[in-house]
């Protein structure tokens, strides 16, 4: 019998922290679907972990990511190309990037980013033609 309620404790255990891990708050703010765009609003505020997010694009559509920056805040992202080619840019108002890096092997492309006004949405925007699928990856440095 005391096997048995270890074994439940163990298993309860193991349920918790898949519970928390599950429940962490998410990056996304708000995301919005449109005729050939996808807007994604991602905050570190509440999770300060990498976000993540794998989809496929092409053709006309455009996947947009706006993320929230305050000064002195820097980012990393990174893109990486899993079917297809995958492009992508960096764009917003007050902000510098730096250290792009361009990794054929690995299929990856990335560039560190820095707000340097009080804040500012910076937008990632992720295309292809005709189409591919990709795994993006920004984290709050």
């Amino acid at each position: 019998m005391t096997l048995f309620y270890t074994f439940i404790k163990a298993l309860s255990i193991c349920f918790f922290f898949a519970w928390l891990v599950a429940c962490a708050p998410s990056h996304v703010i708000r995301h919005t679907e449109a005729l050939s765009r996808d807007y994604t609003y991602i905050d570190f505020s509440r999770n300060p972990k990498p976000f993540q997010h794998q989809d496929i694009v092409g053709g006309e559509h455009e996947s947009l990511f706006k993320v929230l920056g305050f000064q002195g805040e820097r980012f990393s992202v990174v893109l990486k190309s899993i079917d297809g080619e995958i492009m992508y840019f960096v764009d917003g108002d007050q902000i510098l990037i730096s250290n792009y890096f361009d990794s054929a092997e690995q299929k990856e492309r990335g560039e560190e980013v820095e707000i340097i006004g009080q804040d500012s949405w910076f937008i990632i925007s992720v295309y292809a033609h005709p189409y591919a699928e990709y795994l993006l990856t920004v984290t709050k440095l």
